[in-house]
């Protein structure tokens, strides 16, 4: 058994309904499990601030001796207000004991790529700001500590570590937890996209923009090309089934129905369903909400309010998710 503490050096908030889940997680080709720290259920919680959470518990790992130390956050506002999540942890069944230094090196390799990957896109999942000291103030009281993989024979004992250099440090402002489908979504999109998709990127700079900047130009200019990537690379997926493929078909077509205004008709020609109404259940008009808008930030140096920005960010992020699902 190979298992950690994967320390946060600010606290990530979280719906209290995903306190105590495991989620799959492959990091480095290897299957692992991330454990959430655990309410103590013996505490009548009242409202405010209350008694640290306990490490996570599973019948496969045994506790380090660092996990009665760590302080794995806190309970606020229980049972449905949010929890302030300071650690997770890790760990990954060693099939063949006799490999667990190699194995354990595989993965403390592939640990920063993978950190980062899950990072971005709990960010774009879950509309959470989740930043570096590079774009945003870090916790200036952040304890730095580092990743440890400890490595468990046969008889249970410890017998090698994996030191991992500090992982990026994150800052986090959010109005409402981080709900339990967002992060499995995070999850199991780092484990299985190698690199973040064009049009993912783009939405990660568009909700940076319009939730860090306030840049509500840059939020709208670049989730409207989010859109156009991820339904261009639809369309092209459904011409080839009529062309069996044909390249020189497929492009004759894009070339005729330039512009995101086109694609939208385009789709629309080709049956390619798009959401119809907002997370607010408000009805969705493209054109209006996203193309006029694209359109006057290009074309007049217009800027969008920050509510117009955020409901085509917003509606945009929801299209790219049904037009090309990551997990």
């Amino acid at each position: 058994m190979l298992e950690g503490n994967i320390i946060l050096p600010y606290p990530l908030l979280i719906n209290t309904h995903a306190i105590g889940c495991q989620f799959p997680v492959i990091i480095g080709g290897y299957g692992g499990t991330v454990g959430l720290p655990r309410i103590d259920k013996s505490i009548d919680y009242d409202n405010g601030f209350h008694d640290f959470l306990l490490p996570p518990l599973d019948d496969q790992i045994k506790k380090l001796d660092s996990d009665e130390e760590e302080n794995w956050g806190r309970v606020w506002d229980w049972p449905e207000g949010r929890v302030e999540v300071k650690a997770f942890k890790i760990w990954f069944p060693l099939v063949n004991i006799t490999k667990g230094k190699e194995i354990g090196q595989t993965i403390t390799d592939a640990f920063d790529n993978w950190f980062e990957s899950f990072l971005d896109y709990l960010q774009i999942f879950s509309f959470a700001i989740i930043g570096d000291p590079g774009s945003v103030e870090s916790n200036p009281y952040s304890s730095g500590k580092k990743i440890t993989l400890f490595f468990r024979n046969a008889d249970n004992k410890l017998t090698i570590g994996y030191l991992k250099k500090e992982p990026r440090k994150i800052t986090v402002h959010i109005t409402s937890g981080i709900r339990k489908e967002e992060l499995a979504l995070a999850f199991e999109a780092s484990s299985y996209s190698k690199k973040i998709p064009l049009e993912y990127s783009l939405m990660l700079d568009s909700i940076k923009a319009l939730l860090f900047a306030q840049d509500y130009r840059k939020a709208v200019l670049d989730a409207a090309t989010a859109l156009e990537v991820a339904i261009t690379e639809r369309i092209k997926n459904e011409l080839d089934t009529y062309a069996n493929p044909n390249p020189k078909f497929v492009s004759s077509i894009l070339n005729k129905y330039q512009t995101l205004g086109n694609r939208l008709q385009l789709a629309q020609i080709l049956n390619i369903s798009l959401p119809t109404v907002n997370y607010k259940g408000e009805s969705i008009n493209y054109e209006v909400d996203i193309v006029r808008l694209r359109n006057q930030a290009v074309h007049f140096g217009e800027t969008p309010s920050e509510s117009e920005a955020d409901k085509a960010v917003r509606v945009v992020e929801e299209a790219v998710r049904q037009l090309n699902p990551i997990t």
